[in-house]
């Protein structure tokens, strides 16, 4: 098929596809990782284009600049950022940039999570902040690289291929800026998707887990050893406790020498506040039951708005088109998938769209409608897998124990695929998981929340724009 897509391409399609210019710049929305990596891997390969990456947030500090003032003030690094784990899709990717991985190797806590398989765990933000070092360093003063913070698109034109850009720092007019090809990569709650989604470009289909999650970060602990913990709590088949009846979860390091616990409690319940805990005092003697090594925790004041807090709640989303040729637009990361995160592949997801739709657009420069094309067939593909991949979870949850006994055994053999033969597409192994995840569908058709295809917080902002 892709042959002939190919020679269809070569006689017919360039009367008819868009040609690759460097009259505007290539523009971002959004500078996460997935943004990041696309820069860094496609102005290595097109020494013409110009790219230019607005992002709503501030600049983020990086480690070896922010733990200065972290120890001034004494505060945890990071405290507030969300953090992923790094496996061998993910290094894969990095290491197709010089140093890169060594880089983000010296800010991330190694642990191994099952025997064998070890897994860097970075704080998001610093994680960012490498990326960004690396990417100005090498080509900021190119004058082919732009990076504007507190500025983020809040608008697109119907009819032109441009943008409006917003500056998050001053009340002025939004700025009209052209582009050659506009890359969605602003999140889940991506305002180019959400744009989209308003003309009927592309159909989404969203939905909620039944489970609410909430997430502690923990200092150091004198009795434990971050490079031997992850610890999960209920342990895999065994009976859980009574007051950990609804409860699920992980205890996991995070760089330097901290943790976080990672909590999971179906939205049935009517308190989200982990094991019921009502008072810190609580919450410290419920953790202390998961693993009494825990012994130094935050102050009364942070454990309070911790359990007073919103729980957040995981989403499954699907796109029938990651690319819109006729409007030049393509989305990653985030803005193009949603998935749970039992098996961890969030962020090496993204990083393989940046690296796929980077590599397609280096390969077919005089031709962009042709790359754009392909990139949207594959990430489709791998896309939906490992979204699907991930409901796995609905059939882990279940009662019966012979369904969550078999749904477990699948998981391993998931697992153990992803880290041991990481050059295994997601679509391979789903196709070879189908039977297992057809059933997971069937559970999280009966479970799943109804969640908004657009944001609100998205939708006041386009709002305000027209």
């Amino acid at each position: 098929m892709r042959i002939l897509i190919s020679l269809l391409q070569t006689l017919w399609f360039p009367v008819f596809t868009t040609a690759w210019s460097n009259d505007h710049p290539i523009v971002i929305s959004g500078a996460g990782p997935a943004s990041l990596m696309f820069a860094h891997r496609l102005l290595r390969s097109n020494d013409q284009c110009q790219i230019v990456i607005y992002e709503k947030r501030e600049r983020p500090v990086r480690y070896s600049e922010n733990v200065h003032a972290a120890a001034s003030s004494r505060l945890m690094v990071g405290d507030n950022a969300f953090g992923f784990g790094l496996a061998q899709k993910s290094q894969r990717v990095l290491k197709k940039v010089p140093n890169l991985l060594e880089m983000v190797e010296a800010i991330s806590q190694p642990t191994e999570f099952a025997p064998g398989a070890e897994l860097r765990l970075v704080n998001r933000k610093e994680f960012c902040a490498e990326l960004l070092h690396a990417l100005e360093n090498e080509f900021e003063s190119s004058g082919r690289l732009k990076v504007h913070f507190e500025q983020c698109i809040s608008n697109l034109d119907p009819y032109k291929n441009e943008v409006e850009v917003t500056d998050e720092t001053q009340d002025i007019e939004p700025t009209r800026v052209p582009y050659s090809l506009l890359i969605g990569a602003d999140g889940i709650n991506s305002v180019v998707r959400s744009k989209l989604i308003e003309w009927g470009d592309i159909q989404c289909e969203r939905y909620y887990s039944n489970v609410s999650w909430k997430a502690l970060q923990l200092p150091k602990q004198p009795n434990m050893d971050a490079a031997n913990t992850f610890f999960r709590y209920p342990k895999p088949f065994h009976k859980p406790h009574r007051f950990l009846k609804h409860d699920t979860g992980a205890i996991i390091p995070r760089f330097k020498d901290q943790y976080v616990m990672l909590n999971f409690r179906p939205i049935k319940c009517r308190d989200d506040s982990p094991f019921c805990a009502c008072t810190p005092a609580d919450l410290k003697t419920a953790i202390q039951r998961i693993h009494p090594n825990v012994t130094n925790f935050p102050s009364d004041e942070v454990l309070e708005n911790f359990l007073e807090q919103k729980a957040g709640r995981e989403s499954f989303m699907k796109l029938d088109k990651h690319v819109i040729e006729k409007r030049n637009i393509a989305l990653i990361g985030d803005a193009s998938n949603g998935m749970y995160s039992m098996l961890g592949q969030g962020c090496a997801s993204a990083l393989l769209q940046a690296d796929k739709l980077a590599d397609l657009l280096a390969e077919n420069q005089q031709n962009l409608t042709f790359a754009l094309s392909l990139y949207n067939e594959w990430s489709i593909q791998e896309g939906h897998a490992i979204s699907d991949l991930n409901l796995l979870q609905h059939s882990l949850r279940q009662k019966f124990f012979p369904i969550k006994f078999v749904a477990g055994l699948q998981m391993m053999k998931i697992g153990k695929t992803l880290t041991f033969r990481p050059e295994v597409p997601y679509s391979e192994i789903y196709k070879r998981r189908k039977w297992v995840i057809r059933l997971s569908r069937l559970f999280w058709r009966r479970e799943r929340q109804p969640a908004p295809t657009i944001n609100s917080e998205t939708k006041k902002l386009l709002t305000r724009q027209q």
